[in-house]
């Protein structure tokens, strides 16, 4: 009888040859005790796991169209034995490596008014280390104060509603001619928003007209020597931008670097634009979830009702978004902050 091929892949069903390595990471309230053997364990776990896969590799190629019978078909079967060992082996330490990561005991939630506040005592002793002026720290710790809720209280179903309202109109002609017609300074945008968390640095540059790449430097300046980060994100300023972006105290620290910010409640916005102030505000996004920083440009009269102009770093650079005044206390969380350039204060150039 001719003999069957032998079907290499059936021989390799097995859980342990399926699966990818599940490897926990030390998290950073390990004890620094344990943090080094720990981490030194996770990387040998890993570079036996990837040896491993390449001889798996090494193996499909040797004996693929093997057939049954043949001596090469019995070396084949030993050999996926072996591998089927070895791989069991890296799983049940990887399995004893988790459960021991798992009994890591977390550290109690932090309140969230002592983390505000220690935040704030952060932030201030920061200041002081930049040597702010007295009338720049008192600023400073004024607008930390008042950073406060400020929209109306509304549903997730009320801010999607809204959202897809403003959206709707899109380059609404007799919009965009009524706000040109209004207050507030003209701005530029400086770019498109693209999948990381950056709004608020988007925010600052188009309400300070400064370059993207400007303030997205200082921006990961303050991270590294704020203490009211972690050690890990100090260390790695740009993995604030992957999970959540900047607070909004850190946007205020911000616009006191490049020149003065002031928080301002909701019915003083079209008052602040008038001045020619831009108002960068916390909204609730689309999908009715989390935060994300924008900018009012303008202010402006329809229907009889106070109206604005929004720059969006999410959508094209050169689109504004129009809403009404119910329809910003609907998706608006927070005061804004507004900027003002500061005359004589120069931005002093990175090391």
């Amino acid at each position: 009888m001719k003999p069957f091929p032998l079907l290499l892949l059936g021989l390799l069903l097995s859980p342990a040859f399926l699966q990818a390595l599940e490897l926990a990471s030390v998290p950073a309230y390990c004890p620094t005790a344990q943090q080094a053997r720990l981490e030194a364990q996770r990387e040998q776990l890993q570079s036996r796991w990837d040896q491993f896969l390449a001889r798996k590799a090494e193996y499909v190629r040797a004996f693929t169209g093997t057939q049954v019978g043949t001596p090469k078909a019995a070396a084949a079967l030993q050999r996926k034995q072996e591998l089927k060992l070895e791989a069991d082996a890296i799983v049940d330490e990887a399995d004893q490596f988790n459960a021991e990561i798992a009994l890591i005991p977390r550290p109690p939630p932090e309140n969230p008014a002592r983390r505000g506040q220690r935040i704030v005592e952060g932030m201030k002793l920061l200041a002081r280390q930049l040597g702010w002026s007295k009338e720049k720290q008192a600023r400073l710790v004024q607008a930390l104060g008042n950073l406060d809720f400020d929209g109306e209280p509304a549903t997730v179903a009320d801010i999607q509603h809204a959202w897809v309202d403003i959206k709707a109109r899109g380059q609404d002609q007799a919009l965009m001619a009524e706000a040109a017609a209004g207050a507030g300074p003209s701005l530029s945008s400086a770019g498109l928003q693209t999948s990381f968390s950056d709004c608020g640095v988007f925010a600052l540059a188009n309400a300070a007209q400064l370059p993207y790449g400007v303030v997205a430097a200082r921006a990961n300046q303050l991270l590294r020597e704020g203490n009211w980060r972690s050690a890990a994100e100090r260390a790695n300023p740009e993995s604030v931008f992957e999970h959540g972006g900047l607070n909004g105290g850190e946007v205020i620290m911000l616009a006191e670097i490049f020149g003065q910010g002031e928080v301002v409640g909701r019915y003083a916005f079209a008052a602040t634009l008038h001045g020619g102030r831009p108002v960068m505000i916390n909204v609730v996004p689309s999908d009715g979830r989390g935060g994300h920083e924008v900018v009012l440009s303008r202010t402006f009269n329809h229907g009889g009702e106070t109206w604005y102009e929004m720059i969006n770093s999410t959508q094209d650079p050169s689109a504004r978004l129009y809403l009404s005044e119910h329809e910003l206390g609907i998706v608006l969380q927070e005061r804004g902050v507004t900027f003002r350039p500061e005359p004589g204060t120069t931005v002093k150039p990175l090391r």
